[in-house]
């Protein structure tokens, strides 16, 4: 740790006296990443256009890890699988790891040089001893600007938190005064010093396991447990409400195995046997696209912008929203991309994020990922804008209904983690793209004297062809096209299919 950060604090955090646990949302995406065809994690290029004061940028990443406990934690295994993963904090931990530096010749560095290395940067694995991020500034761009590739695993939070973790690192102005030095040594030393130490004699380090699992079962259950005795009691008055118990339990494990299978059926909350005249399959997606069936562990990374006022404009006239707007767009766009390879197909299977976070809700993840088919009958423009939207607000209450891959994680936690692996496979296999949006600052903002001109999000493909991620900033709309090329042969030509497709949507609102 470097001698800038033993000076006087202005945050010392808070002391950790307990073992925080990951949710059951959380655990899932933990224990699928074990498997390398999953990475649920995102990440971003943030272009500057000029260096960053290292000092000065230090400082703030260093307030943000003093306010954001899991900056500074890496993660416990859980003992067994009654219980999740928990965090403490990292005794070892080094800054510098964290805030590498590469100094690129400047002529060695184009547009799609930097494209190309964040998505190397992206696929390298994390640490798990470590706190699971890294900050990597690149200098040396054309034009004598910089980058900073921002990765994050998605188990310290989702977009909103981000979001308020970039209050710490930007600015309303270029020449912004110097953070105030955090005591991070410090605060490191207390909290260590107050976590549990854990014995090296076989005995004790079982005795404790078991009381570490039985304290968290009793924590995660006890509602569960209440209300299962609650219904027992029941029975002796009313036999029939056992017998209608049962066959609740068994659809709720029917629907946790329909989700990771892939249904189109899961999450209904309907009878998952199926009528036997019902076409609709349980398999890893009827439809979608023949010609993006293969997929590899691949990336390349693009990007698109579009004028968020124009889009806004658009959207309005269409009589719906920027994210139904970002959806219709990414929809013609593919299926302009088959349109010119004279593919034809029935539907797309997409994938988009909704996001359950309720007003006071702190938690690091409030997000479920719903599955969309999308049409492909030929209509325009207009009325696929229509379309989508009506479906996309069906999924939005279906997934704030408490439907969806979220509200089955605990059980799909209990299952091998073969079985998860092998599901999650065959789920991702039937999804052709995911997209994703969040916002980001209204106005110009400023990193350490560099001014912030462009972001690229990466989102995660998961087994996906390709990623469609989407953030606003300042007037602007930045995607990031996550491709494996593999799925997509020409993805120069999908991300022109794609500029083509939102044209399309800004000349039917004129």
């Amino acid at each position: 740790m470097s001698n800038e950060q033993a000076g006087s604090a202005t945050s010392t955090g808070s002391r950790v006296t307990s073992v925080e646990h990951m949710s059951d949302f959380e655990t899932l995406m933990w224990n699928l990443e074990a498997d390398p065809w999953f990475n649920p994690s995102g990440a971003m290029v943030t272009v500057l256009d000029r260096p960053l004061n290292q000092k000065h940028f230090r400082r703030c990443i260093s307030q943000a890890i003093a306010a954001v406990p899991k900056l500074r934690q890496r993660v416990i295994p859980a003992p067994t699988k009654l219980t999740t993963p928990g965090w403490e904090t990292d005794p070892e931990f080094e800054l510098d790891f964290h805030l590498p530096t590469l100094a690129l010749p400047e002529s060695a560095c184009s547009w799609s040089d930097l494209m190309d290395l964040a998505s190397w940067l992206y696929q390298q694995p994390y640490d798990r001893s470590r706190p699971l991020w890294q900050i990597i500034t690149i200098d040396g761009l054309e034009g004598g600007r910089s980058a900073v590739v921002w990765k994050f695993h998605h188990i310290i939070g989702d977009a909103t938190t981000m979001m308020k973790m970039a209050e710490f690192y930007m600015q309303l102005k270029r020449r912004d005064k110097m953070p105030d030095a955090v005591d991070l040594v410090g605060l490191f030393a207390s909290e260590v010093a107050a976590q549990p130490v854990r014995s090296h004699n076989p005995v004790d380090a079982l005795a404790e396991t078991a009381a570490e699992t039985i304290s968290a079962v009793a924590k995660r259950q006890t509602g569960l447990v209440r209300r299962a005795l609650g219904e027992v009691m029941l029975w002796g008055a009313d036999p029939v409400r056992a017998k209608e118990f049962g066959q609740e339990t068994v659809s709720k494990a029917t629907a946790t195995i329909d989700q990771l299978r892939g249904s189109q059926n899961a999450g209904s909350g309907g009878d998952s046997s199926g009528d036997p005249d019902d076409n609709s399959e349980t398999t890893a997606g009827p439809g979608g696209s023949p010609i993006w069936r293969d997929r590899s562990r691949h990336r390349t990374l693009h990007s698109l912008q579009l004028s968020l006022d124009e889009v806004k404009v658009a959207a309005k006239a269409l009589g719906g929203s920027i994210n139904d707007f970002f959806v219709a767009g990414a929809v013609i766009g593919s299926l302009d991309y088959h349109q010119k390879r004279n593919v034809e197909l029935d539907s797309l299977n997409i994938s988009f994020v909704v996001s359950t976070r309720k007003s006071g809700d702190k938690s690091a993840n409030a997000f479920t990922p719903m599955r969309m088919q999308a049409p492909a009958i030929e209509m325009s423009p207009a009325e696929r804008f229509t379309e989508l939207q009506a479906m996309m607000v069906s999924k939005k209450e279906e997934a704030k209904s408490g439907s969806g891959m979220a509200s089955l994680a605990s059980a799909a936690n209990l299952l091998p983690g073969s079985m998860v692996s092998n599901t999650a496979r065959a789920q991702s296999a039937g999804i052709d793209f995911a997209t994703s949006n969040f916002r980001g600052a209204p106005l110009p903002v400023f990193i350490s004297g560099g001014k912030l001109l462009q972001n690229v999000p990466i989102g995660p493909l998961a087994g996906t062809a390709f990623n469609l991620t989407v953030m606003s900033y300042d007037n602007s709309l930045d995607f990031g096209v996550f491709i494996d090329p593999t799925a997509v042969e020409d993805p120069a030509d999908l991300q022109a299919c794609l500029v083509t497709g939102y044209q399309k949507l800004l000349d039917a609102a004129l």
